[in-house]
């Protein structure tokens, strides 16, 4: 409670603000409210807690090469932490622009999402669909060598000129995320448009998703507007949240509730999750707790933990985006926490850029290198058909 009311504190001190609205640009008493914000979280018995121990490991490793005791600062004065003033300060300025906000950054878009088409192509060639099965299961493998997802590559292209046009999907996603490949965002579409022109709803929003990237807008629209029609419900969800937003294409907030509420019939929890914010909040929309309560409850039954925290605090959330934005502090801080503490050693495969990973690959292959300098692996054999027809 403390923390809502100097945010609300905060967003009223912004309103006065003219420049750039991050810590080293406030005037003293604006960054002693921010200060005081930090401070006010640190009280908090599970910031406080980690803060502990990471003083102490902090503690252990200075011992190595000082003799002098470091000092234990107030969570506001430690300079290891300096990046959640500007997330306070982030989190008020939404909190005074009255910005709906939907806390999908976990959203996974694309698990299985094509199994459905699998299984119905088993039954027309159940050869060439186990063979689109298990190269699709090396090429989605991190660890595997490179010069084994250029083979099956090699596999989806042969399957496409088949007439399996499954493969088409698949392609467009090497290409895009470069798998066995440099990733190579034509590619990428026009993979994804031969996939997409098949039908594949899946396939209409992988490519509404790429084009989007590309801001092109109207066409990304499009092919969201076909997928969502055969029932895609991330397709109806992005639809619901750009029409909300107003960004990219024109707010339309009946638009917006309507591809919401298509998305959450079909069971989408983060479109569950918004419209149950919507109408607690009764932002622009009538507000209806009874709704607002229904939908929470159907999108934490999905796991949705924004949605669950919002059930457990139904009744004390009085001012909903005051009440989120304080505590999706608490989310900014554990990422700040994990970030600084003392790193453990580098997982095995630890997942590159994609950008980064191309100039990695270019660059090797400048070098006269094979991408991943791995031994060329053997063909493979799927259930007794060799991979070269």
């Amino acid at each position: 409670p403390v923390i809502m009311e100097q945010m609300e504190t905060l967003a009223g001190m912004l309103e006065n603000h003219k420049g750039k609205k991050v810590y080293s640009y406030l005037k003293k008493s604006v960054k002693a409210q921010v200060d005081a914000i930090v401070d006010e979280l640190a009280k908090i018995p599970e910031v406080a807690e980690c803060y502990e121990q990471w003083n102490q490991l902090r503690d252990e490793l200075e011992r190595y090469y000082k003799d002098a005791p470091r000092e234990h600062l107030p969570l506001s004065q430690q300079k290891e932490f300096k990046a959640i003033k500007n997330m306070v300060i982030r989190e008020a300025e939404r909190l005074r622009l009255g910005t709906f906000t939907f806390e999908d950054a976990r959203m996974r878009d694309e698990v299985d999402e094509d199994q459905d088409a699998v299984y119905f192509a088993w039954d027309s060639d159940w050869q060439m669909a186990e063979i689109y099965q298990s190269a699709k299961e090396v090429l989605e493998e991190y660890e595997n060598p490179e010069e084994e997802k250029a083979e099956q590559v090699r596999v989806l292209e042969q399957l496409w000129q088949r007439g399996f046009s499954l493969a088409a999907y698949q392609l467009g996603k090497c290409w895009r995320d470069g798998r066995g490949v440099l990733p190579d965002d034509q590619q990428a579409e026009l993979w994804f448009r031969r996939a997409a022109d098949a039908g594949y709803d899946f396939a209409q929003y992988a490519l509404g998703k790429l084009l989007q990237s590309q801001n092109r807008m109207d066409e990304a629209v499009s092919w969201y507007e076909k997928a969502a029609a055969q029932e895609n419900t991330c397709a109806a969800y992005r639809l619901g949240k750009l029409y909300l937003e107003g960004k990219d294409v024109p707010k339309d907030v009946r638009k917006a509730v309507a591809y919401l509420t298509d998305s959450a019939e079909h069971g989408n929890q983060y479109a569950q999750y918004a419209l149950g914010k919507l109408y607690l909040t009764g932002q622009n929309v009538k507000q209806d707790r009874e709704r607002a309560w229904a939908y929470f409850y159907e999108s934490a039954e999905q796991g949705n933990e924004y949605a669950d925290f919002f059930l457990e605090h139904f009744n004390q959330a009085r001012r909903p985006n005051v009440f989120l934005s304080a505590t999706r502090l608490l989310h900014h801080l554990s990422q700040i926490f994990r970030d600084n503490s003392v790193p453990p050693a580098a997982p095995v495969g630890q997942r590159v850029d994609r950008k980064l990973r191309r100039k990695i690959q270019e660059k090797k292959i400048a070098m006269g290198h094979k991408p991943d300098d791995h031994e060329e692996a053997p063909r493979q054999d799927m259930g007794g058909m060799t991979m070269g027809w």
